[in-house]
């Protein structure tokens, strides 16, 4: 394999995996898996050039495209475990607001004085014996 071959197949790698929309490792693995596919056809016919090569394998995009449609498709286990926990953290926080704001309305209610109140749990408690 000659160096100009070397340097159009470099920026062929760089242009498939910039086009690879998937996670880094599934990149890396596809990614592999070309270029081991490339360097054997390079190999076994030697006078192949860039051309033959794309005229094998295909444009970077259309490499990409199909590399992401053969790849099994992702569970998504992890997002709606996120999503939960997303949804749990904002109806927690819902939660303890409308506490906060139910304290402040009664506060505000007994305009600060809750001995009223307090008596009247008070009875309550001792079954309504005064002391």
């Amino acid at each position: 394999m000659n160096d100009e071959l070397k340097l159009q197949l470099r920026d062929y790698y760089k242009e498939i995996s910039s086009s690879l929309r998937c996670t880094k490792k599934e990149n890396e693995k596809l990614l592999c898996e070309i270029k081991n596919d490339v360097e054997d056809f390079v190999e076994n016919n030697p006078g192949a050039d860039f051309e033959a090569v794309v005229n094998v394998f295909g444009t970077p995009l259309e490499i990409a495209e199909s590399a992401v449609s053969d790849a099994s498709p992702k569970t998504g286990v992890k997002g709606i475990l996120k999503l939960i926990a997303a949804a749990v953290i904002i109806a927690l926080f819902f939660y303890i607001a409308f506490i906060v704001i139910s304290l402040i309305d009664v506060h505000t209610e007994a305009h600060g004085y809750f001995s009223e109140g307090i008596l009247n749990i008070y009875n309550v408690i001792t079954g309504g014996i005064n002391i």
